[in-house]
């Protein structure tokens, strides 16, 4: 089961971003703040996280880390209306998955989303075999 969680304080791009992806996902969580993504976050199992740069609260860079402390396997993709070569960079060395510019292209914009999913799965397997292998290990 995929889910994917949108954050802007644009409710169009919102409901955009959330009709590209009815096809694509599982579950589709929408906010319009940092603090209403964080609260999602902890209640619901998040794949991938779609955020804008620039909220009313809490910046998205600052969202992208606050998302890294509290599920650090979620993978973000950023997007900005407002795009300068310092904040792509920031958001890639803090562990932003990709970068999109505003206005989103639906087909870009699935692509990205499909490439995290599918690089977060290849992570949870990983994952699962490490713990499996740990596991056979102690039984040794």
């Amino acid at each position: 089961m995929t889910s994917v969680l949108v954050v802007d304080d644009e409710q169009s791009i919102r409901f955009t971003l959330q009709a590209f992806l009815a096809d694509h996902c599982d579950e589709i969580h929408t906010a319009p703040d940092s603090r209403t993504a964080l609260d999602l976050l902890k209640r619901h199992h998040i794949d991938v996280a779609v955020c804008d740069i620039v909220l009313p609260d809490i910046d998205g860079l600052e969202l992208l880390q606050s998302i890294r402390d509290v599920a650090p396997q979620v993978k973000v993709i950023m997007i900005t209306g407002q795009p300068t070569v310092n904040t792509t960079a920031e958001a890639l060395r803090a562990g932003a998955f990709d970068f999109l510019l505003k206005p989103i292209r639906r087909e870009g914009f699935l692509q990205s989303v499909a490439n995290a999913l599918r690089f977060k799965a290849l992570e949870d397997e990983r994952r699962l075999l490490e713990k499996e292998s740990l596991r056979y290990q102690d039984q040794l």
